[in-house]
């Protein structure tokens, strides 16, 4: 019984080695990297948590970014749509022009002491002013973009109808995460609890002369195990909770 005790810790530990190295891979690629990352042993999730919450709030779902990115775009496609059919407006222009000139007629005159002057006697001033009214009878390749933008700002608005759901949905199923870990963490911890105490009554017994080596192997490896699970549900409540901020985080710049 030992030695089967034994031989299931060591497949356990080499599938979790086996884990860690591609979860460290996995985070070499993330980086844009080929070899594998590992982060320090003193790592705390729980500062991890405390700093997304220091970085970030808890906002509405309409304040992701991605919803609020989805809007923008909704915005500029609605513009669009205005601009075409700004364009079938009639449209009106009006320019002007002033020039001037000199007759070829001129008088002559003549100063004492200075050559013979002349200075001409007409001087003329023309002013012309234009107005010009286009009227739009039939540009086809407007309405053909008029029905494109229309098109283009109905898909958008659906899109942002479908980000708005879904980054409730996420809010609402994040937070039921959180209290689904927090139900499942303590569940674990009295499954520890009542493990380490079938531990203790059956090292007891076992001295007594009551228990065998058997149970006393048994109720050691399910503690064992007990406290696995507990530790693997404490990382899960931490996650829950980062992801449930994280899904309504509004992080300022």
């Amino acid at each position: 019984r030992a030695e089967q005790d034994v031989t299931s810790a060591t497949n356990t530990i080499i599938q979790g080695n086996e884990s860690l190295r591609k979860a460290r891979e996995a985070l070499g690629l993330a980086l844009g990297e080929d070899v594998p990352y590992g982060v320090a042993p003193s790592i705390s999730l729980n500062a991890i948590e405390n700093s997304v919450r220091s970085m970030c709030r808890i906002g509405k779902p309409e304040e992701r970014a991605d919803v609020l990115a989805a809007q923008r775009q909704l915005e500029i496609n609605r513009r669009q749509v205005t601009e075409t059919r700004l364009g079938f407006l009639p449209t009106a222009s009006i320019d002007g022009t002033l020039s001037t000139g000199t007759s070829s007629q001129s008088v002559s005159y003549s100063i004492p002491g200075l050559p013979l002057q002349e200075q001409p006697t007409n001087r003329n001033y023309v002013w012309s002013i234009r107005a010009v009214l286009t009227v739009p009878l039939f540009e086809g390749s407007r309405y053909g973009e008029l029905a494109l933008n229309r098109a283009t700002r109905d898909q958008q608005e659906v899109r942002v109808e479908a980000l708005t759901r879904q980054a409730r949905l996420d809010a609402t199923q994040s937070n039921r995460a959180v209290e689904v870990a927090e139900q499942a963490r303590a569940n674990s911890e009295t499954s520890r609890d009542l493990a380490k105490e079938t531990a203790r009554l059956s090292q007891v017994a076992f001295e007594a002369g009551t228990a065998t080596s058997f149970e006393l192997i048994d109720a050691a490896g399910r503690l064992r195990q007990a406290e696995q699970d507990l530790v693997v549900k404490e990382f899960e409540l931490v996650r829950a909770k980062i992801a449930a901020l994280l899904a309504s985080a509004v992080c300022e710049e």
